[in-house]
């Protein structure tokens, strides 16, 4: 790319107003035979053009973090809890609830 020097006034509206009607930096850039960079520079002095602030959002900004640990803490009842207490419950079925019940059950309609 040859270097042009300073852009002049009717560069700058030029590119103001190219900008305004819907072309892309890239585009005006290559027509003009400038960096894309240097477009941006003088759209942002004009005012026209601004940058986008993107900031990162931490886990307590985060809309999706309680149902991430609501999640979390549902697998980990899932994967850990349930196979332990249904260990327990098999291996010591007085204290299960469920057989308890049907035992009772049972019983009064065997008399």
């Amino acid at each position: 790319m040859n270097i042009k020097g300073r852009f002049s006034v009717q560069e700058k509206q030029i590119i103001a107003e190219r900008y305004m009607s819907g072309q892309s930096m890239a585009k005006i850039s290559r027509d003009m035979y400038r960096s894309e960079f240097s477009i941006r520079k003088h759209l942002v002095k004009l005012g026209i053009f601004r940058f986008r602030k993107i900031s990162e959002v931490s886990k307590k900004e985060d809309k999706f973090f309680p149902l991430y640990k609501k999640y979390k803490i549902t697998l980990f009842s899932t994967f850990i809890w349930l196979p332990l207490i249904s260990i327990f419950l098999v291996l010591f079925p007085e204290f299960n609830p469920l057989e308890s019940f049907l035992i009772i059950c049972f019983s009064l309609f065997n008399l």
